[in-house]
């Protein structure tokens, strides 16, 4: 088991989801449809292929539609929920 404060984001690629930590990267079966419901309030879907954890979030570049986590990693962010993030976080 790995605790919820050590994870960066999940990502959907080929098939499989990719669970990024810091210098880590685990993949394993399922959809993000069906982890976003497990997961708790903590975590946001901001791309159909991205799921990021919000305390990781260290800027939003609405312009850009960027998403900056720790680390400096950047994740797209999609126009659907782009108007859900400004709520969020304006």
């Amino acid at each position: 088991r790995i605790p919820y404060q050590q994870i960066l984001f999940f990502e959907a690629s080929n098939k499989r989801l990719n669970l990024h930590l810091h210098r880590k990267e685990i993949s394993f079966s399922g959809t993000l449809e069906k982890l976003a419901e497990e997961l708790p309030e903590g975590f946001l879907r901001i791309h159909k292929s991205f799921i990021v954890n919000r305390k990781a979030i260290t800027q939003i570049q609405f312009s850009q539609n960027l998403v900056v986590l720790t680390d400096g990693i950047t994740v797209p962010m999609s126009r659907t929920y782009k108007p859900m993030l400004k709520a969020v976080f304006a």
